[in-house]
């Protein structure tokens, strides 16, 4: 990454490349894209679900190029409560994708995926969670920790 466009005090929590020009970071609360010259910061929307949330926590993201990305993190509602999601742009909007269950405590970590419709995230739970087909499936992994796929 070019020094001149990236701050040293700046720590990123997940990297996901499509190319050497097209580079997503998660870098605190804020989502940031290398373009091969310099970096832009993404815009999180919130989705078009209506509801007003910020967003934090920022762990994984998972591009299939330009137009389809996956993000972990949490959504903050009006109520203050917080909940582990997975985010989804499609290239024009965010939408939350997927809220994981109330048992996840500590977050998605990470998120990695071969394609847009084959997608896998951590949980705490001693499950891994698979998107394929539009459906998110819970499934049972016998291990001490799971943090990362």
């Amino acid at each position: 990454v070019n020094q001149a466009n990236w701050s040293p005090s700046l720590s990123f929590s997940s990297i996901w490349g499509t190319s050497d020009d097209n580079m997503y970071f998660t870098v605190g609360n804020e989502l940031r894209r290398w373009t091969g010259s310099g970096y832009t910061v993404i815009p999180l929307d919130n989705g078009t679900d209506g509801e007003s949330r910020a967003l934090g926590g920022l762990a994984g993201i998972h591009a299939n190029g330009v137009d389809e990305l996956f993000l972990s993190g949490y959504a903050v509602d009006a109520t203050h409560t917080a909940t582990w999601s997975i985010f989804h742009f499609d290239g024009t909007t965010w939408a939350v994708s997927f809220t994981l269950p109330q048992t996840v405590t500590n977050g998605a970590n990470d998120v990695w995926g071969s394609d847009v419709n084959n997608v896998y995230i951590p949980g705490d739970d001693d499950k891994i969670y698979h998107f394929a087909n539009g459906t998110w499936t819970p499934k049972t992994v016998t291990c001490v920790a799971l943090d990362k796929v």
